[in-house]
């Protein structure tokens, strides 16, 4: 497992500044530039919608840093909305923490506008100095932030670590009311700024007004959210996966496929010795011919799904991310190099909590796509799957092979999952 930890919010004096005195008179201003704006009409984004995210709307680059208020919200409002309308989060609240963050994009190294410390879901970027609040003052400090290719995937990158880590879980639920959603993820440690919500208040009203002027995206309280908050009808809740519905490999696009290698009517890791060296009960946990060589719990879903795809895609030129199998497909969305959606491709890894993989929560279950095969009523996948029908104590025998349908993924989301330099 891993630990997430973010930036303090009390940043540089300048962004609380500007956070805590900008005027609302500065939303008095029309937008400028946009072809559109983002309307949202229904439980799925329609095709005029995900025209509007896309290009230079989607990109968010075009705007000159430190523009001030309006310019911020023209630039960053459609990345806010294609975030929180996918990971179930008010955009209102993911502009402003944005804003204050980066002091209205004034200070954002590497794309980085959410402060958001390195974690299993980003890579590495700048290190600097840095005060934390520890309850009786300020102290001074260093982190290495995460790092970004862009502005759009630093948006994406805060909507997965929000829904990755379960110490959010409660702020999931007000995703039609942004001041108290911050409150909740404040309270959860997101910052450690005592004053937070006094400072961060005035810049949630400041975008709102902005947002309601032009109407450049819905507010949260009209927004038909892909990932429902907990409790919700046909919600998976915080442990549950999130769709895109403005993906360009839309699911009916599946392509037949297979692997080949993995046995259907075998119930053992003994038909792997040959590649890896795993030829009997004890082996796996060692050696170079391993992918995931670390006996946590012995042949758990883990262990077979990462040492699998070695066997197909390689050793080198990748690597796996930390997680429960359930949460492997959530920890890799938006990690560059990775591709996370609702289409299978041979080849594939696939994680989910419960649904057709099965696997209590929290914990879930992570498998690998051995075939794909298509018809006129739709696709169905082959899958191998290691710690089956174990009761979930990673026995030797735990390996399995099984077939599942397409209609036994409605409503899945994104849970299938490649690195985009796989050969195969």
């Amino acid at each position: 497992m891993w630990t997430a930890v973010v930036m303090a919010a009390a940043m540089l004096a300048v962004v609380v500044m500007v956070a805590t005195t900008a005027s609302v008179g500065v939303f008095t201003t029309t937008v400028s530039g946009m072809a559109n704006t983002i309307h949202d009409d229904g439980d799925v984004v329609s095709a005029t919608d995900c025209d509007d995210l896309s290009g230079a709307a989607l990109g968010g680059e075009a705007a000159p840093m430190g523009s001030g208020p309006a310019a911020f919200v023209d630039r960053f409002a459609p990345l806010a909305y294609r975030t929180g309308k996918r990971y179930g989060l008010p955009p209102e609240a993911i502009l402003a923490q944005a804003a204050f963050e980066s002091g209205w994009a004034m200070s954002a190294p590497q794309h980085n506008y959410f402060g958001i410390k390195v974690w299993a879901g980003c890579t590495g970027g700048a290190t600097t100095g840095t005060q934390e609040d520890t309850g009786s003052g300020m102290v001074s400090t260093t982190a290495t932030w995460c790092g970004y290719p862009s502005a759009q995937a630093a948006y994406d990158g805060y909507g997965a670590f929000i829904r990755s880590n379960h110490r959010y879980d409660a702020a999931l639920q007000y995703q039609r009311d942004p001041y108290k959603y911050l409150e909740a993820i404040w309270r959860a440690g997101y910052a450690t700024d005592g004053a937070y919500m006094a400072k961060i208040g005035p810049i949630v009203h400041q975008i709102t007004e902005r947002i309601k002027a032009t109407n450049i995206i819905p507010t949260s309280d009209r927004i038909h959210f892909d990932a429902a908050a907990p409790g919700e009808s046909g919600a998976e809740g915080a442990g549950g996966t999130v769709v895109d519905a403005c993906s360009t490999q839309a699911a009916t696009a599946v392509a037949a496929g297979k692997v080949g290698g993995a046995p259907e009517n075998a119930h053992d890791y003994s038909w792997m010795c040959s590649t890896t060296g795993v030829c009997r009960d004890g082996d796996g946990f060692s050696g170079d011919r391993i992918k995931y060589p670390h006996n946590v719990g012995r042949y758990q879903c883990v262990w077979y799904a990462w040492n699998r795809l070695g066997m197909i895609h390689g050793l080198d030129g990748w690597d796996w991310v930390l997680g429960n199998g359930g949460d492997i497909a959530r920890n890799l969305s938006g990690k560059p190099g990775w591709t996370v959606d609702a289409t299978p491709h041979a080849g594939d890894g696939i994680s989910q909590v419960g649904g057709a993989l099965g696997g209590a929560p929290p914990y879930g279950h992570v498998a690998v796509v051995e075939e794909v095969q298509t018809s006129g009523d739709g696709w169905r996948i082959r899958i191998s799957e290691g710690n089956y029908g174990t009761g979930g104590n990673g026995a030797w025998t735990g390996y399995n092979s099984r077939w599942l349908t397409q209609s036994q993924f409605t409503g899945a989301g994104n849970v299938f999952f490649r690195y985009n330099g796989w050969k195969k």
